[in-house]
């Protein structure tokens, strides 16, 4: 199977799993989750499998998988290493390039901070002036254990406090979501390789990867933290970056030469 027939594979679960994120457009999903400690404890351990470290541990299991069936020690070490490499620079630089140029460049508060000064009266101008996460997240707690003595209340229900101990530490700005660009990225770019690998047999596995793509992008609207503008642009984004890297042929040189 040549490279524009595997992306022609992939076109079916990207389009369906693009129009069940953008679907949050419509939907009211926003904050949806956030008042039920069962369906928060649930929501925050799927948005945590996208963080920088979900997405590294996840990395690293597919990659010992991956040389665990390649044939001699040193067609093993090469695919985990520079495996290893090709995942670091990409989805780790566009996520780096994503939160310290774009998001800092556009500056969009988070719509969970527009929430608390809505509601609350916080300061968002000032919350955002800090500089560093350390600091915002210091200055938030501060706020929560001054004003709301542990617990907000919006529209009549109280958040879980598991919410509020989530927005301390989600404190940067807003667009486009990183979780989702780097979950969309890594379900691209691991579908394609099993494409590479075992054609049209692993088509289970391929949707597992693009479901949880869409759960990690929904998690960051249920959750609050980001709006369904920010999911729906930042999984576009993480698409066409995957189409990119693609086509570019630098999964085949890499990954095809070990199958």
């Amino acid at each position: 199977m040549m490279r524009l027939g595997r992306v022609r594979q992939l076109a079916i679960f990207i389009v369906v799993s693009l129009v069940l994120v953008c679907s949050s457009l419509l939907v009211p999903l926003y904050m949806s989750a956030s008042y039920s400690e069962i369906a928060t404890l649930i929501w925050i351990f799927i948005t945590h499998s996208g963080s920088t470290v979900g997405v590294s541990v996840l990395l690293l299991m597919c990659l010992t998988i991956l040389a665990i069936k390649q044939n001699g020690i040193k067609n093993k070490l090469r695919i985990f290493g520079l495996g290893s490499l090709f995942f670091a620079i990409t989805i780790g630089g566009i996520a780096l390039a994503n939160e310290h140029l774009i998001k800092e460049n556009l500056k969009i508060h988070r719509p969970n901070i527009l929430l608390l000064n809505k509601h609350y009266n916080f300061d968002n101008d000032t919350f955002y002036a800090l500089k560093g996460k350390k600091n915002r997240s210091l200055y938030l707690k501060e706020f929560f254990e001054d004003n709301l003595i542990g617990y907000l209340r919006i529209d009549e229900k109280v958040l879980s406090p598991r919410v509020l101990r989530l927005w301390t530490t989600e404190t940067g700005f807003s667009f486009p979501s990183g979780h989702s660009v780097s979950a969309f990225l890594l379900a691209i770019l691991m579908s394609y390789i099993i494409l590479l690998h075992s054609g049209n047999r692993n088509k289970v596995l391929i949707g597992v990867f693009f479901c949880w793509a869409v759960l990690v992008a929904l998690s960051r609207v249920m959750l609050g933290v980001h709006s369904p503008v920010d999911i729906s642009l930042g999984a576009i984004i993480g698409c066409l970056w995957g189409m990119v890297i693609i086509l570019s042929g630098l999964v085949d040189r890499l990954f095809l030469k070990a199958a």
